[in-house]
């Protein structure tokens, strides 16, 4: 009986610790990922795709943050051209993403544009804009993740809108 106290306590106090570890990271005053909107950016960049190009989406390309939340949320689960370069996505035929689109994505934190050298790759690039999300824990504090946005049109839009 006091082995069975004993282990009790010790369960109800490793739940304390991860508990209050839990929620002192959704409080937390900087930009936590357990305060960061991949849910709302997936749904958002899903249906800007969906009403624009009326496909799936099957590639994006940017940050592996970034990019992977918007694979893991969006029902569509695009592949990640993690950073704009091939040795860091292998599994990305490039002919293929470039048949089927793409949305590329930034983050934008001190003014940062799409780079260069990808814009001089994929001059196909439209609709490029800048959006804000703001962070699952509002906060004046806290500021929303500032994201730039840009379409790689699929090669089937470009034939009949072109």
């Amino acid at each position: 009986s006091k082995r069975i106290k004993l282990f009790i306590g010790s369960i109800f106090t490793l739940l304390s610790i991860f508990l209050f570890a839990y929620f002192k990271s959704i409080a937390a005053p900087n930009t936590s990922s357990a305060n960061f909107p991949g849910q709302i950016i997936a749904d958002k960049i899903t249906q800007a795709w969906q009403d624009t190009y009326h496909t799936p989406l099957t590639y994006v390309a940017g940050s592996r943050w970034v990019g992977g939340n918007i694979s893991f949320y969006s029902p569509h689960h695009p592949r990640v051209f993690v950073n704009f370069k091939e040795e860091q996505a292998p599994w990305i035929d490039l002919r293929d993403m470039k048949k089927k689109g793409a949305v590329f994505i930034w983050e934008i934190s001190e003014g940062e544009s799409l780079p260069d050298q990808v814009r001089a790759r994929f001059p196909e690039l439209t609709m490029i804009y800048v959006q804000d999300f703001p962070r699952l824990r509002q906060d004046e504090t806290i500021s929303p993740v500032k994201l730039g946005i840009a379409f790689l049109p699929p090669q089937a839009f470009k034939k009949i809108n072109g």
